[in-house]
């Protein structure tokens, strides 16, 4: 599902996609990082290095208390150039969802977890801040001797097993100037769904909001 959302004035779209991931547990929380980092490393190369359509390309994944997980790709992108990046956004997670990942890859975005883990760790407040996190997300002090053998255990069919629920049921928003969006989108043959976002933001106004708002 593609949605579209106008925004006039402005010469850059900014494209997201999210899907859902496997459900993922404790014993998971290295596996969606890893995955995040192998579709954010696809994002940047080519969307940034290789077109060179827009300054910031990433993509991550998360999970909540109960198992639900997600993974979604961004970058702000020059307008005409939407249906490209919506193409490559569909065509890099795909692939990624075959395995189709460069062993160093997957070995680089381990060693920037592990480095980033322990550098997260360096004063109170940073190491405060971790255990508060753990305990939000309903994990306890024993988490922190699991994590380190977690990462190092990550392997390409882990990031295919988490990956396997997200292909073809993507959710795609573009926000940017809509008739380009549009013919971009044609050219690329994605059917998408206009949002008018301003009928459905008044129609929660009583009349006196809505007096001010119009203004």
């Amino acid at each position: 599902q593609i949605l579209l959302f106008d925004k006039e004035g402005v010469n850059q779209s900014e494209v997201w996609l999210y899907c859902q991931g496997a459900p993922a547990g404790h014993e998971d929380v290295a596996t969606v990082q890893v995955a995040g980092g192998v579709l954010s490393e696809r994002a940047w190369d080519i969307l940034r290095e290789q077109e060179g359509l827009t300054y910031g390309a990433f993509a991550f994944a998360g999970s909540y208390p109960g198992g639900a997980s997600f993974m979604a790709t961004r970058g702000l992108v020059q307008s005409g150039a939407t249906g490209f990046a919506v193409d490559a956004m569909f065509k890099y997670f795909e692939q990624t969802a075959k395995g189709e990942i460069n062993p160093e890859t997957l070995a680089s975005v381990k060693w920037t977890r592990a480095r980033s883990y322990v550098l997260g760790h360096q004063s109170g407040s940073d190491l405060l801040q971790t255990i508060q996190g753990n305990q939000a997300a309903g994990r306890d002090l024993s988490f922190f001797d699991e994590y380190p053998q977690q990462l190092g255990n990550v392997e390409i069919e882990d990031v295919v097993a988490f990956m396997e629920p997200c292909v073809g049921h993507e959710v795609v928003t573009i926000v940017g100037p809509i008739e380009t969006s549009k013919s971009e989108l044609d050219k690329y043959g994605y059917s998408y769904e206009e949002v008018d976002w301003e009928s459905m933001y008044e129609a929660q106004l009583d009349k006196k909001e809505l007096k001010k708002y119009l203004k």
